[in-house]
């Protein structure tokens, strides 16, 4: 008995859901819920949409005052590069005349290399090209020295060498 309430209740709710006004003029012959706007015959039967439940708003307690930052202390300025900073102690460089004199100990082994060459070419006032230049080399082998030049104008070995500063 329940199950036929509900089905005329259903029935009747479905029935005014697509009811027409009489005074609307029908011009077709379709099912007028599929095509056209639902109207309902009462304003009673349109249903406010329920608004769904926020959470309850706890209240916050206020927070506390911010302590006052410390002052900011300025940063030095970046003091520049004294001038002997790069200034590093070059190296010894060894001469022709310590490669010459040196011995080995005794059981001691001493091998001393030294090369020089240099090389330039200009061109005389007949137009030709002239090349001058050459290499001289240095080899102590245990105390064995021997001397060799190459070119027509090979440099002095003899001459000390002389390292600027990179800056």
């Amino acid at each position: 008995m329940a199950c036929v309430k509900f089905l005329i209740i259903a029935a009747a709710l479905f029935g005014c859901a697509n009811a027409k006004f009489v005074w609307e003029p029908d011009t077709n012959n379709d099912f007028p819920a599929v095509t056209k706007k639902f109207v309902f015959v009462s304003h009673t039967l349109q249903m406010p949409m329920p608004v769904p439940p926020t959470p309850p708003q706890l209240p916050f307690a206020p927070f506390p005052p911010f302590p006052n930052f410390a002052p900011f202390q300025p940063i030095p300025p970046i003091q520049p590069f004294a001038p002997n900073a790069f200034n590093f102690p070059m190296p010894h460089i060894i001469t022709a005349d310590e490669i010459k004199n040196a011995k080995p100990g005794p059981n001691g082994v001493y091998n001393g290399v030294m090369v020089s060459s240099n090389s330039n070419s200009y061109i005389d006032k007949d137009g030709n090209v002239v090349k001058k230049g050459g290499t001289a080399a240095l080899i102590n082998q245990d105390g064995k020295v021997q001397e060799f030049e190459q070119g027509n104008a090979p440099p002095d070995i003899n001459k000390p060498i002389q390292v600027k500063p990179l800056w």
